[in-house]
């Protein structure tokens, strides 16, 4: 229900939204306007919420998002042309480039 918007809402907009296409939960992966990324999780048990503090960024925005499968590396663009490919995980590796001067 209506309840379940509420525990993952976020003060900052929505600015880009992806779900992977493979892995073993439904998830969305969600970026917002204070270059935070949060991921909704539905499992069996319910839905989860995780700000994923290791692949954010302060004072930019995310501009785009890709990941195709939980299990590998997404890649998160800021609005400042800084991309950041990382792990989902917080115990994972990130490498983070400048896209464009």
């Amino acid at each position: 229900g209506c309840s379940n918007i509420e525990i993952w809402s976020s003060s900052s907009l929505v600015t880009a939204l992806i779900c992977p296409l493979i892995g073993p939960h439904d998830c969305i992966l969600v970026g917002h306007s204070d270059g935070s990324l949060t991921l909704i999780t539905l499992t069996a048990g319910g839905l989860t919420t995780d700000t994923l503090m290791h692949v954010g960024r302060q004072d930019v925005f995310v501009s785009c998002l890709a990941w195709e499968d939980q299990e590998k590396d997404m890649a998160i663009g800021f609005s400042d042309g800084v991309v950041r490919v990382c792990s989902p995980h917080s115990d994972g590796h990130s490498i983070t480039l400048q896209a464009q001067q």
